[in-house]
């Protein structure tokens, strides 16, 4: 009975709008992920514009469903990409807790300490379905939470509606 935020990558979505489809399908938020998953803050700003855009064409397309969330690659926001976002009805979520389990692939013992060190209830934690070490990890660790009192929800359930523009979170790791 776990829920997530699943902010998937346009590109992606539209190559594969069937597992969008069934991610939405199981019951998950769909948040935007760009389209091509580029640091925002280094591209032209003409160009980012049609990052969000494109991917929450692509989500829609698939899922039937416009995201009003939405996460740039690595984290990476300034005023600029806020404002865009902003523009297209999207408010931007980042994390609390960073496990960084792109970096521990395939090993996930680090993943699992971090996450053991770092989570609170209210963390909003960033992870990645793309490794099957990450899936198999939180296989183990969502009964754990579940154990311990914890409800996995999504952003949305968590902290509410979000004001488009709006940031929450960092890029540091947390809490």
């Amino acid at each position: 009975d776990a829920r997530a935020t699943f902010f998937l990558i346009g590109d992606r979505a539209a190559a594969d709008p069937a597992a969008a489809r069934r991610i939405a399908g199981a019951g998950m938020e769909i948040g935007n992920h760009t389209w091509q998953h580029p640091d925002m803050t280094a591209i032209p700003p003409q160009d980012i514009p049609s990052q969000f855009s494109r991917a929450t064409e692509a989500i829609e397309a698939a899922t039937g469903r416009r995201p009003t969330l939405a996460r740039t690659g690595g984290g990476t926001v300034n005023e600029t990409v806020l404002a865009e976002a902003g523009r297209q009805g999207l408010a931007d979520i980042n994390w609390d807790v960073v496990p960084f389990d792109w970096l521990h692939d395939p090993d996930t013992a680090p993943t699992r300490a971090l996450l053991m060190s770092q989570i609170r209830p209210g963390s909003v934690v960033v992870l990645h379905d793309t490794f099957a070490s990450t899936v198999d990890l939180m296989e183990q660790f969502i009964p754990v939470l579940t154990g311990n009192g914890y409800h996995l929800v999504t952003v949305s359930e968590m902290l509410g509606p979000r004001a488009p523009g709006s940031l929450y979170g960092s890029r540091e790791n947390g809490p």
